[in-house]
């Protein structure tokens, strides 16, 4: 991961991967055929770029092969080729030895984060989650008749951090599991050291169990860096289920692809003993291929991509400082996203639905992410220097006409 900007590598990126509103428009995802076609759509988490290489050459494979079938890689099932290159991707990435026997795969992370507070904890249990979160954390707690214990991140006039003696007070006897977003969805933290060892010494006192949500890992600016919660402290991954995907990195969450990987293999075992594996599902053969072509041979899009966004980032940042001052925004430590907030600018109500109908362009509403942040509305900015340029112009006239 490169630690400084390259102008270049950003330029080489929109040149190869960007693409024009005529091609997205086309395109059967939710991001751009959930609104009436004369939204502009800045909201689910979709990058508006054409696929990695490797990615491709595997939709390319599946294709001439008309290969469909069960899939069974190296004489071996798929998983667990699948499995071992997360373990290089860790090692790789992060400096983190993985073991593959301790993966286990699924569709997707939701889907993870269900069974997981199913299997390790009971009805009424106390689920830890730092607010504002991805919404639909909110409905995993609701639907498994689990408590939610939210502790909110505080805006420090810098950024958004954590307020630990709220959180410490949230924790109470019948407290079984924090659900931890990191790199944080949508306020952009990429947690330090420091801030993950007092999550680790809270977790060991009270006896959490960690699902550690880092989907966005690979994406974290210069200047920043991922640290997996795993790693922090001995004894740590002992309570810690990772969980990851190549889905949000390179923008192949339709392929359905996804892991948990426990901390050890005693963890892994109160799951399944709990849960029989076969409640999981299986992820898609392309899937699994593409997931293993883009964390073994995707690096180069993969840094371009990083390059590139960094550059819409601060697009976002200077562009909404210099004409709307009113509107307070953190540039984000990762993530694609820019966590907005309207509440100066007193609109006739809630952010993401005026700008809907004001602005025609669709914003993911702050209140889904945190109740009562109407004012509140979050920007996905991975598209084209064009395009954003014209969402934020779009945003920048209707707030005038507030």
């Amino acid at each position: 991961m490169s630690t400084h900007y390259d102008a270049g590598i950003a330029q080489q990126f929109a040149e190869q991967y960007t693409l024009p509103l005529e091609t997205l428009r086309r395109r059967q995802s939710m991001k751009w055929q959930y609104h009436a076609l004369e939204i502009l759509p800045a909201w689910v988490a979709e990058m508006d770029f054409a696929p990695a290489p490797a990615v491709a050459d595997v939709l390319r494979h599946w294709y001439l092969a008309q290969d469909t079938c069960y899939p069974y890689r190296q004489r071996d099932r798929a998983e667990h080729l699948l499995a071992r290159a997360f373990s290089r991707y860790t090692a790789r990435e992060f400096d983190w030895e993985t073991d593959p026997a301790n993966v286990l795969a699924l569709n997707e992370l939701v889907q993870a984060v269900y069974l997981l507070i199913l299997a390790f904890s009971e009805p009424g249990d106390g689920i830890v989650l730092q607010t504002p979160s991805y919404p639909p954390f909110y409905d995993v707690i609701h639907d498994t008749g689990r408590r939610l214990q939210a502790s909110p991140l505080v805006d420090n006039g810098q950024g958004y951090e954590i307020d630990f003696d709220h959180l410490a007070n949230q924790i109470d006897a019948n407290t079984r599991i924090l659900l931890l977003c990191n790199p944080h969805n949508p306020t952009g933290r990429a947690l330090r050291r420091d801030e993950l060892e007092k999550l680790a010494a809270l977790a060991e006192a009270h006896d959490l169990i960690v699902i550690a949500n880092e989907i966005h890992a690979d994406l974290v600016y210069p200047g920043q860096e991922h640290i997996p919660f795993a790693t922090v402290a001995p004894g740590l991954a002992a309570r810690t289920i990772t969980l990851n995907s190549a889905s949000k990195s390179f923008n192949i969450a339709g392929l359905r692809c996804a892991l948990m990987y426990f901390g050890d293999g005693a963890l892994k075992q109160r799951f399944t003993q709990r849960l029989p594996a076969r409640i999981l599902g299986y992820p898609s053969g392309i899937g699994i291929d593409a997931t293993v072509a883009a964390w073994d041979r995707g690096h180069s899009w993969l840094e371009g991509a990083r390059h590139y966004l960094l550059e819409r980032r601060d697009q976002v940042i200077t562009t909404v400082r210099t004409a709307l001052p009113e509107v307070r925004v953190h540039p984000p430590e990762a993530t694609y996203f820019a966590w907005l907030d309207f509440s100066d600018l007193h609109l006739p109500g809630a952010a993401g639905a005026y700008y809907l109908e004001h602005a025609k362009v669709a914003l993911s509403a702050g209140e889904t992410f945190n109740p009562g942040a109407e004012a509140f509305a979050r920007l996905n900015f991975a598209t084209s220097k064009a395009l954003l340029q014209q969402i934020l112009d779009a945003v920048i006239a209707a707030s005038r006409r507030a």
